[in-house]
This record gives C-alpha cells, structure tokens and sequence, in this order.
C-alpha cells in the first residue's frame, strides 16, 4: 500500500460521498495504490453507511475529539505516506498528487497551505484573522516557519509519523505536530493549495479550538513561560538587593520587594526546569543544559543543595544583626525549601 488517506467524520453523509469519490478518481488517474480510512466518531447520519458503499474502511473512534480520531486512522493505516483529509469538502484532491510527489522527494512532512488560495467564503474573518495570529505564536514559539499551522491536509512519511507520536486528544493535534519538527530533524515542506466552503454544517466551535491551540502552545514552550521571565526577575531583583545592600540608607521595603521578586523568580526557573524536563521527554525538546538539570537533579542531590543554602541562612541569622541581611538570609531560607520541594516533585517526575 502506497497511500492511506486518514478522514475524521462526524455527521458529515452530505460531503463524505463526494469527497471519497474525488480521491478515488485522482489517485487512480495517477496510478497510486491506495487506502481510505474513514474513522466515525459515532456520526448519527448515515455517515458510515455512504463510506462504506464506496469501498472506504470505516472504523469507530468511541471517544471524540479530531485528535482521537486521526491517532485512531493513524494506528489503522497500511500506505507508506499517510495524509490527513478533512470530509467536508473544504480540501483540494488534486494537491494530493503533489503531496505525494514531495514526500517521494524524501520530505518527512508535507503541509497544503490553505490560505495560498481561499475560494469565495471558505472561511470567515475571525477565523482568518485567528488562524494567522495562532500561526505566527507557533512559529515564534516553537522556532519554526510555516504559513498554515493549523492546516488539517498533511502528509507524512510513515516513519516520521511514529517518531512524533503524538499524544493530543483534541484540536491542538496540529500545532503538536508542527512544534515536534525540530526537535526531531525531520524535513518540512509547505506546499499551496485550493480552499473551498464546507458542505454541511460545522461542528469546529472557533473560541474551543483557540483555546486548546494556545493551551498547548504556552504549556509546551517552558522558556517562554517561565525560563525567560524567571531570568529578567532573578536579575533585576538581585542587582536591587546590591544596590540596597551597599547603598547608604536602609530601604527595608524595597529591600522586602525585591527578595520577594528573587523568590518569585526562583520559583519559575524551576518550574521551568521541570516544564522543559517533561518537554524533552514527550518528544518536544532536544537534550539542553536545563532538562539535563532536570533529569540529573536527585532528591540526594536536592537535600544536599538544600542543607547547605538552609546552613548559609543560619549564619547570616547569628552572624549580622542588621535587618538587611536577615531580609537576605530569610531569601536564602526559602530557597533552600524550594530546591528540596522541587526535588522531592522531581524524583517523583523521573521514576
């Protein structure tokens, strides 16, 4: 089998017949050996009656969600390339030919780009202007280029598939699948394609899809969550508490504001140690200086950390009797809890 064409359905017996019969007729004038898997998550029409009149394998996908779905057809496909395609109509059959031709090229992955040409009312204003904003964010996120993101028409080498193994249940399938590129070296390609209105009614809730996208987004990018603002605090608050340290006069509470930035700080950093630690693990991040912190950090190697900061406070608590540095030794205190809290979370983490 050279080809597996992946359709979620739901509801959709107004469009599946035609759009099965379209890939049949441009995959047979090209001469490509070819599957259909049709994966119905549990329509109420007469979905997967139509599908299976025409010769596509229907299979059921209990749980719903357009990520549950297309990880069910992925599981059922024999085709060496395997290619996401919507049923509603909105998709050209006639790029799958160049789908196919780039990824015999030895592209990894293939993404049509719908918005290389919009037919009529494909697709409203919101949704242009929310695709193109969660499009810029994963491609600033995740260091990559492409125009379409959010594109449902893919296609992949099947090897190259199984290396991302993708886990989303819902609509952030796709951005899951653009911000693993990179960390894996597979070879992209952006190819144009035709954008047509849907038959049927829509079952996408724009706000829902949105939100998952940009959940998704900020969970899995840790140095743009916490890494980055945890560095700008830790800095500024440190060079605050020299300044008021060596500084002529008192500044108790400056003093009080900035330790609790550092802490706040601190917090973060290691929030973002364990972010980019699962990150790496599920795929989403090559090995770095942090997730190696991550993954080497020990309860041992945390109480250890933690006994001597917990020690440095003590003797700045007997040693100076001056209200700055017992601010700074009260900072330094719950640092040392934090390294042994977070240690006791990342053991946990790695067993």
């Amino acid at each position: 089998m050279e080809m597996s064409i992946i359709l979620p359905a739901l509801n959709e017996e107004k469009s599946i017949g035609k759009t099965i019969m379209e890939i049949k007729d441009v995959l047979s004038k090209n001469k490509i050996k070819f599957e259909i898997i049709v994966v119905d998550s549990d329509s109420k029409d007469k979905t997967a009656v139509i599908a299976r009149s025409l010769g596509a394998k229907v299979v059921n996908a209990p749980i719903k969600g357009y990520g549950n779905a297309l990880r069910r057809g992925f599981k059922e496909a024999k085709g060496k390339y395997i290619i996401m395609y919507d049923p509603d109509g909105t998709y050209d059959p006639n790029t799958l030919t160049l789908m196919i031709k780039t990824l015999k090229e030895g592209y990894d992955y293939v993404n049509a780009n719908r918005f290389a040409e919009l037919i009529g009312d494909s697709m409203s204003t919101s949704h242009h202007i929310g695709n193109l904003i969660l499009n810029c964010m994963g491609n600033f996120l995740f260091r990559m280029k492409g125009k379409d993101v959010l594109s449902g028409y893919k296609g992949f080498r099947v090897d190259a598939l199984k290396k991302l193994d993708i886990q989303s249940q819902k609509w952030d399938l796709n951005i899951e699948i653009h911000s693993k590129i990179r960390a894996h070296n597979l070879k992209f390609k952006e190819i144009p394609t035709r954008y047509f209105s849907r038959v049927g009614k829509s079952k996408l809730s724009g706000t829902k899809a949105a939100w998952h996208n940009l959940k998704f987004m900020f969970i899995h990018s840790p140095n743009f969550t916490f890494v980055y603002p945890s560095i700008v605090l830790m800095l500024v608050s440190i060079f605050a508490i020299i300044n008021i340290l060596i500084g002529p006069r008192l500044g108790s509470v400056s003093l009080v504001l900035s330790t609790i930035m550092f802490i706040t700080g601190f917090q973060m950093l290691l929030f973002g140690i364990t972010s980019k630690t699962i990150a790496f693990k599920k795929g989403f991040e090559k090995k770095n200086l942090l997730n190696s912190i991550g993954l080497k950090l020990t309860l041992e190697k945390g109480l250890i950390s933690g006994l001597i900061l917990f020690t440095i406070s003590f003797v700045i608590f007997l040693s100076l009797n001056d209200i700055k540095f017992s601010i700074l030794g009260f900072t330094i205190l719950m640092t040392s809890i934090s390294v042994v809290t977070y240690s006791f979370l990342n053991e946990t983490l790695n067993q």
